[in-house]
């Protein structure tokens, strides 16, 4: 298994694109409305609105439930930016949430944005 970390450069093993629409970003402390899960391949993860009416997949770890209605106080800062990157770039990771499956990364451009990490391979093992 591939350990990840904070400065590492890695590559692109194929295209990531971010989703058309707004990025969610939540702070400690933010009311938001979650949703349901039914992706198998991303199982971690819950859809969150918040107040404005943004809307976005955010690790479930991330909530203390209020109600049975959906309210839900965010107990961890989340940004939901996703970088674009076409395959075989290099990119530099910033953070690493292996529990989720993606790593927050920075390209030489210095854009940043979380990648999946079943899109990028190792260019050196750590």
């Amino acid at each position: 298994m591939a350990e990840w970390s904070a400065g590492q450069r890695v590559r692109l093993v194929q295209d990531h694109r971010a989703p058309d629409r707004p990025a969610l970003r939540v702070k400690v402390g933010d009311v938001v409305t979650l949703g349901k899960n039914d992706d198998k391949t991303w199982p971690a993860f819950i859809w969150a609105v918040d107040a404005a009416g943004v809307g976005g997949w955010v690790p479930e770890r991330y909530f203390r439930r209020l109600d049975e209605a959906g309210a839900a106080e965010v107990v961890h800062d989340y940004d939901t930016t996703e970088l674009s990157a076409d395959e075989g770039s290099v990119v530099e990771v910033v953070d690493v949430d292996v529990d989720s499956g993606w790593l927050w990364c920075r390209a030489d451009d210095g854009a940043v944005g979380w990648v999946p990490i079943l899109a990028l391979e190792q260019l050196e093992p750590r």
